[in-house]
Parts: C-alpha cells; structure tokens; sequence
C-alpha cells in the first residue's frame, strides 16, 4: 500500500470496476469482509448507499457513481506519483575503452526490480567524474583515476 493513497479508496476503486465482492477481494487479494466492511464504511461517511448488493453483483449507485467520476483521476494521479518515487534510475557510463559491442550486449541485460539503467558508452574526463556527487551515475573505466578532490567524493 503506498502512502497517499488509503486501502479504503483503492477497495471502493476495485469494487467499482469488478461489480463484485468476490473479483474484487480476490484482486485485491483479501478476504470479502474486509471489503466489504470498507464499503460499509464509506457508505455511513457519505450518508448513503453505494451499491445495490445482488448475491454476488454489486449494482453502482448514483452516488458511487459521481464519487468513483470524481475519485478515480485523482486515483490514478497518486498511483503515478507513488510508482514514479519508486523507481530509482541511474546512468551507466562505460570508458570508450570498452568495446562498443559489449556495451550494447550489457544495455540488453541490465535489469533489476524498481531500478531503471540507461547506459551511455563515451570518454570519460576529469570533469565527469566531478559530476559524479549527487548524481546517480557509475562510470566504469579501465584508465588510472586521478585524485579527486575531498569535496567531489
């Protein structure tokens, strides 16, 4: 669960779109009671009925309806928001020592879980590995580093 958005909008959200507590639970991947005790929830707050429940279907409201309208943008807005602050990104920077090749072969295969990689393959300089402080770069070179200033490591 992310930190703008609460369990209680993302279960009225899933329910909105499967039209059943059982599709629902089961994306969401909870039992039906706690749906549909959210639910509940979210109707004594808002003072009204969001569903019209049918055995298994869930039947929207005109009040689910106009709040799902309303809540769904701002949904997906926070959903992006979460997602883009997981995904931590940094540049691979490979001396033009390295084959051209090998660092394409590399490009293809560099893959982790929440880490985006772009791989650049050029020639690596003083002032680059300078830029390095505070940026999310890894230089890989075979040539002798010079002494880098204390303030610059």
């Amino acid at each position: 669960m992310g930190i703008f958005i609460s369990k209680k909008l993302k279960y009225f959200i899933m329910a909105m779109e499967k039209r059943s507590f059982a599709s629902a639970s089961e994306a969401l991947c909870i039992t039906r009671s706690p749906l549909s005790k959210a639910i509940t929830e979210i109707e004594e707050h808002l003072d009204g009925k969001l569903f019209i429940r049918k055995h298994n279907d869930l039947i929207p409201t005109p009040l689910a309806i106009e709040y799902y309208k309303k809540c769904k943008p701002i949904y997906e807005d926070l959903l992006k928001l979460e997602q883009n602050k997981t995904v931590k990104s940094y540049k691979i920077i490979f001396d033009s020592y390295f084959p051209l090749s090998f660092v394409n072969f590399l490009r293809d295969f560099i893959e982790a879980p929440g880490i985006e990689f772009r791989v650049e393959h050029t020639i690596i300089t003083p002032e680059n590995l300078f830029s390095l402080k505070n940026e999310n770069k890894i230089f890989i070179t075979f040539n002798d580093i010079i002494d880098i200033p204390d303030e610059n490591k």
